[in-house]
């Protein structure tokens, strides 16, 4: 397959590329040779030289270059990226580190996340050339416990700038989520900004980048999305989160935890002293405090620490008051801490919201 210079061509795996002749970009990955693709998403490749190509990868589209990699060459520093789900946001910020061989990428997207698993902000640093972000193995994990950044703005822009700030690299990438909308997201986003005070602000959306502020639009990137329609629908992302869950604790096993570093300090039988509350287990009238039925709390998914750092995820099995233990299960070895979030996960790993009633 002959392919002019400064062409996109959408290709999709599993299948082996093979360089004849010139030189292709994969993911930012320079192929001069032959690259394998292992699993069945697409990837774009573009040529910076008229090119020779033999390969058996299915062709889904060919246009004109989107002109990504030329864009991410000139980016350093500290670099932020904005826009709508599916628009190529982890994509870039994959091929931003692998271009420039160094950095750090903090995944914001705690809906969708790429490192690690829902309802967690993780981060990474570069390791060697991956054609997907997901394929890296995270450097440092944080819980924010809801899939939604909306739940509390302030934290999970808090738990991104820890992870982010934890390294001094010379290239930092922060990719975030796709809450865009609304003036809630829109404040997020500028005290995300604000806070991080980037080199450049990535945008993938046109309407994002006119809402900025002259200051920040100074520093921002318009670039265009990836021209094609993903399967990325609701009900896909929620698989996506499901089997994330899944393959997680698929070697999970059970592990004891005193019951004071879940929720606090059992007062009577199905009532406990949780942070200055009272948190009552079954529907008894009259209520106090807090009310949350038990029977809901069988199967929250927590987050867990040890030596006050986030090392994983659990979900709670069983609680006992009578011998002040709370059985988790997780792959995770050694925990002392554990944090809670308001979802629940079902036995085949779909997500239930948990709400903890003022009584």
């Amino acid at each position: 397959m002959r392919i002019e210079v400064n062409k996109d061509v959408i290709i999709k795996g599993p299948c082996l590329v093979s360089i004849k002749q010139g030189t292709a970009i994969i993911s930012g990955i320079e192929v001069n040779e032959k690259i394998e693709i292992n699993d069945d998403n697409t990837y774009t490749l573009t040529t910076i030289k008229d090119s020779d190509i033999d390969t058996n990868c299915k062709i889904i589209a060919e246009y004109q270059t989107l002109n990504w990699h030329n864009i991410a060459n000139q980016l350093y520093g500290k670099i932020i990226v904005l826009g709508d789900i599916n628009s190529g946001k982890t994509y870039f910020s994959n091929m931003l580190i692998n271009i420039h061989r160094k950095g750090l990428i903090t995944d914001a997207d705690v809906g969708q996340s790429s490192l690690f698993l829902p309802t967690f902000v993780s981060s990474t640093l570069f390791h060697g050339f991956s054609l997907k972000l997901d394929e890296r193995n995270y450097s440092e994990i944080e819980f924010f416990g809801s899939i939604t950044p909306s739940t509390n703005p302030r934290l999970h822009i808090s738990l991104t700038l820890r992870l982010t700030e934890r390294y001094n690299e010379s290239l930092k990438v922060i990719d975030t989520d796709g809450w865009i909308k609304g003036f809630h997201a829109y404040r997020h986003k500028m005290e995300l900004i604000s806070l991080f005070d980037p080199d450049f602000v990535v945008i993938f959306d046109e309407h994002i980048y006119n809402s900025l502020p002259d200051e920040v639009r100074k520093r921002s990137i318009q670039i265009k999305k990836f021209p094609l329609q993903t399967d990325r629908t609701r009900s896909k992302r929620k698989e996506y989160r499901k089997n994330k869950y899944k393959k997680y604790f698929k070697k999970a096993d059970l592990v004891s935890i005193d019951i004071r570093k879940v929720f606090g300090t059992p007062k009577f039988n199905n009532i406990i002293n949780s942070w200055g509350e009272l948190l009552q287990l079954i529907p008894e009238l009259p209520c106090e405090g807090y009310y949350i039925d038990r029977n809901t709390l069988r199967g929250l998914l927590v987050g867990l620490t040890y030596k006050g750092k986030v090392v994983g995820a659990g979900i709670i099995k069983d609680i006992n008051e009578g011998d002040g233990i709370v059985k988790i299960q997780t792959p995770v070895k050694q925990v002392d801490g554990v944090i809670l979030s308001n979802i629940a996960l079902n036995e085949e790993y779909e997500e239930v919201r948990v709400k903890f009633n003022k009584c």
